[in-house]
């Protein structure tokens, strides 16, 4: 199995030598509802997005499971929260520390996560042996791709269950394993069900030059590079 994880290109350099960590003292991204500082995330589905909130030129590591404990494998605590909440905004916040401070108690749903959520994590550090590929991602030479991936894809189960093909896709993409954008597709859709109904002619138009647009993306793999893990950056 592959996962991902954003970062900044200035972690990645340490990533290559020392392995994905996790980031014990470090502060969390994520004032609200901090992450577990013993845990290194990972995702499916949304590297990108999560890479894209530092500056500059992105990176996503791709990680080889195969030679992980499954035993360190984890839910991602806003799974639990947001099983237990029925995704209830209000209850959501109450039962979020409770589902991290309680993960052990949950170990055995990881798979269950990474398939409803899109995302899991790991006790502890992944070996840089475990990274297959990494890819850099220059936001400003693809100013219309980072907004589609930067824009907040709602992370939540009911938008996975929805979108989360297209997102994987998108991942497959990124890393060339596809030739076509999942927008293409996606777009194509909405353009028929719009020729089938009443709407007006500007809302066609429109979703044709969106068409347009991701198919000219599709051809482009400027600002985007892959590599593998022997080629360390400089």
């Amino acid at each position: 199995m592959k996962l991902y994880h954003g970062c900044s290109v200035e972690n990645l350099r340490s990533i290559l030598v020392n392995g994905l960590c996790p980031r014990l003292e470090k502060k969390s991204n994520w004032t609200k509802a901090p992450s577990r500082s013993d845990m290194v995330y990972l995702t499916v589905a949304y590297p990108f997005y999560f890479a894209l909130s530092h500056k500059g030129t992105v990176a996503v590591v791709e990680i080889d499971t195969k030679g992980l404990s499954r035993k360190r494998f984890y839910p991602d605590e806003d799974f639990i929260a947001l099983a237990l909440s029925r995704q209830d905004v209000k209850e959501l916040d109450a039962v979020h520390g409770q589902s991290r401070d309680s993960l052990e108690t949950y170990q055995h749903g990881w798979k269950l996560s990474l398939g409803y959520l899109g995302n899991c994590c790991y006790q502890g550090t992944i070996p840089p042996s475990g990274v297959t590929r990494y890819c850099l991602f220059d936001p400003k030479a693809r100013p219309e791709l980072a907004a589609e991936m930067r824009d907040d894809p709602l992370v939540n189960l009911t938008n996975y269950a929805t979108m989360g093909e297209s997102y994987r896709r998108l991942v497959a993409w990124m890393f060339g394993d596809r030739k076509v954008l999942p927008m293409v597709a996606d777009t194509k859709q909405q353009l028929e069900s719009m020729q089938r109904s009443t709407i007006g002619a500007d809302f066609i138009e429109a979703a044709e030059k969106r068409l347009a647009l991701w198919k000219k993306e599709s051809r482009d793999r400027t600002g985007i590079h892959v590599f593998q893990p022997s080629l360390a950056l400089a």
